[in-house]
């Protein structure tokens, strides 16, 4: 019997893309915060922390995706506004940035940004606090939380907390 090369080659693609999809145990989270007018909605991956400290790993200068396995998304029904600059309704990448030492930012980049948003990429930008945790938290928990038109996006992960605020336009 003859059997056509290619056949093999996608069955075997098949088998191996099963077999390596199955190497980790992230979950997929989502944070959604309903507000006057719309939602505010955050898609991303749940890593373990495992023993590990991302704000300590991450070299001043780098972004960071907010999660793991795939971008983590913004998607807004209303248009928001951080510090000065107007995000539109629509759906965004979102990333941290850290410049140094305590010295992160939230940064809202085009859809199509991937894990390190151009410049010409980048939609708005606000800055973040750091805080430290009292208890540690296993898995990367994104939240948002608000009053009125203020939104807070609170990032936890390992012993850190990460804020941000910004507004309903």
């Amino acid at each position: 019997m003859k059997v056509n090369l290619w056949t093999v080659f996608l069955i075997l693609g098949v088998s191996l893309s099963g077999w390596v999809g199955l190497g980790h145990d992230n979950k997929d989270g989502v944070a959604t915060l309903d507000v006057e007018g719309g939602t505010v909605t955050i898609n991303y991956g749940r890593p373990a922390a495992q023993g590990r400290d991302l704000f300590s790993m991450i070299q001043p200068g780098n972004y960071w995706r907010l999660g793991a396995d795939g971008t983590t998304t913004l998607t807004t029904d209303v248009e928001l506004l951080l510090g000065k600059q107007k995000v539109a309704k629509g759906k965004y990448t979102l990333v941290a940035h850290f410049a140094g030492q305590d010295d992160w930012s939230l940064v809202v980049a085009t859809a199509d940004a991937g894990r390190k948003p151009a410049p010409e990429q980048i939609v708005a930008q606000t800055s973040s606090s750091m805080s430290q945790l009292d208890s540690p938290v296993e898995f990367l928990t994104i939240r948002l939380e608000g009053r009125g038109n203020e939104v807070q996006l609170i990032i936890e992960w390992g012993e850190k907390r990460l804020t941000s605020q910004f507004q309903v336009a």
